[in-house]
């Protein structure tokens, strides 16, 4: 068994947020952790959520800035997404690199397959000035066009 100054250490040099959690819900169930270690070690997770937060948000105005995100007008209200808003969006359309490479050309299975695949669309959301911006992925079985239309 191992001891509780080598699981603190492991949950030192733990690198997620999942390791981390899985090594506090370890020693909670037993029962090896004071409340106060508890406490801060919940801290710690927290803080690395949130650091995460922050660079995903600085990574999605970055890639705005650099033109990656185009802007779109939701049209007809679904999910959290609102009528008459705007919405930065980032299309990946995996079949324009398919058809780069050419892998369809020699076989029209091959070809069809690529055909069906269905582009992936990001979405920003902004909750106002002084929050976090986050990027979720619209639904596929739903039809993008249906619910947004490119900004002029």
């Amino acid at each position: 068994m191992k001891k509780i100054e080598d699981i603190y250490e492991e949950f030192n040099f733990a690198q997620t947020v999942e390791d981390k959690t899985n090594i506090l819900e370890k020693l909670i169930s037993d029962n090896l952790i004071s409340d106060e270690d508890m406490k801060e070690f919940k801290a710690q997770i927290n803080d690395i959520i949130e650091n995460d937060l922050i660079e995903q948000d600085t990574i999605i105005s970055l890639e705005i800035e650099e033109g990656r995100y185009n802007l779109y007008s939701c049209v007809k209200d679904i999910d959290s997404y609102k009528s008459g808003c705007n919405y930065y969006v980032k299309v990946d359309d995996p079949r324009e690199f398919y058809k780069m490479t050419g892998i369809g050309e020699t076989n029209s299975i091959i070809q069809d397959m690529i055909d069906s695949i269905k582009p992936i669309y990001y979405i920003v959301v902004d909750d106002g000035i002084g929050t976090l911006k986050r990027k979720n992925i619209f639904d596929k079985d739903v039809e993008f066009s249906n619910y947004f239309t490119k900004f002029v």
